[in-house]
């Protein structure tokens, strides 16, 4: 199950996708608008020539009856009715039948070009924050090629600004604070984010596309990674342009039903999809049994759910499409 990265940014932050599509979309609107007024400005100077045009033995509306638009010569841009034509032709063709029978589905996902040409780089991140009013803390990457081998490491941590109000509670789950020496010593989240920047695109050589893979993501990471780039500092920092997909693995096992670590597959019967528990469900182990620190080290997050992700009964499932409800 893979996203459009930008796509998802925008459904993460409940805003608009970027800005280069909307002016791209606006100067197209633009062009028309004055395509529209030149025409109409052109019918009036000539005294009424295409109204006449329009009405000549009833010629123009007789070749419109029971159409719904027109295609527009040359351009082949569908014209819905009511719309100004520039340069139509007098008697445009039929728009071509609809297919019969249903629209037939995707089998692989948006991104499958990409795992069949092995050009996919898999950006492992997690991140750790302080709180709503706080920001990250630590940001931690794992790079993965496309045989499943972790080819690089990127972990810093962040230095939230003087007025940052720090949440307890936040803090209890991973045992950072203000006073921290690893927090107190560390770059504000400007330099790291350009630390972050260039760890992915060195690690995305020509002919190479990254995808960002986040558990639960859509629900944390994401949310945390987009108020920076959209909220806090928009215009000033930005998502790496190489990174163009987007995965969740923790929504791929929970929507799949035949992935042997759905939770009615499980022999242990143990629920939820918490990247411990599904951890602890494919290895038989904690993940603080394996990585020092344990889990809420955002590194050892990341190491963990690279080691889930590339699991046989998770990947196979990786490149498939995304449905309404669970297959």
């Amino acid at each position: 199950m893979v996203q459009h990265l930008r796509a998802s940014a925008a459904a993460v932050v409940g805003g608009s996708p970027p800005t280069e599509p909307i002016l791209a979309t606006v100067l197209v609107i633009i062009a028309l608008v004055a395509a529209v007024i030149t025409v109409l400005s052109s019918d009036r100077g000539s005294g009424g020539e295409g109204e006449s045009r329009a009405n000549a033995g009833g010629s123009g509306e007789a070749a419109g009856a029971g159409r719904e638009g027109d295609i527009e010569e040359g351009l082949n841009v569908y014209r819905p009715i009511g719309a100004v034509p520039i340069d139509a032709p007098d008697d445009p063709p039929d728009l071509p039948p609809p297919e019969a029978g249903k629209k037939k589905k995707a089998s692989k996902s948006i991104a499958h070009a990409h795992f069949e040409g092995k050009s996919l780089v898999h950006f492992h991140l997690d991140v750790e924050d302080g709180g709503p009013q706080c920001g990250i803390v630590q940001l931690s990457v794992v790079a993965m090629n496309a045989d499943l081998q972790t080819i690089d490491e990127f972990d810093r941590y962040v230095r939230p600004p003087s007025n940052a109000v720090w949440s307890e509670k936040t803090c209890a789950v991973h045992g950072l604070s203000r006073e921290d020496p690893r927090i107190a010593g560390a770059n504000d989240i400007v330099y790291v984010w350009r630390e972050f920047h260039n760890f992915i695109e060195r690690n995305l050589p020509d002919g190479k596309v990254g995808m960002l893979v986040a558990w639960n993501g859509r629900g944390s990471d994401m949310t945390k990674l987009f108020q920076v780039t959209e909220i806090l500092y928009r215009g000033v920092l930005e998502m790496p342009k190489g990174l163009q997909f987007f995965c969740d693995p923790m929504m791929t096992i929970k929507h799949y039903t035949k992935c042997a670590l759905y939770e009615t597959r499980r022999p242990s019967k143990r629920e939820g999809y918490g990247l411990d528990v599904v951890y602890r469900e494919a290895f038989g182990r904690r993940i603080k049994d394996d990585f020092e620190g344990g889990a809420h080290n955002s590194l050892n997050d990341a190491r963990a759910q690279a080691k889930i992700f590339a699991d046989e009964r998770v990947f196979p499932f990786i490149d498939l499409p995304l449905f309404d409800r669970p297959r």
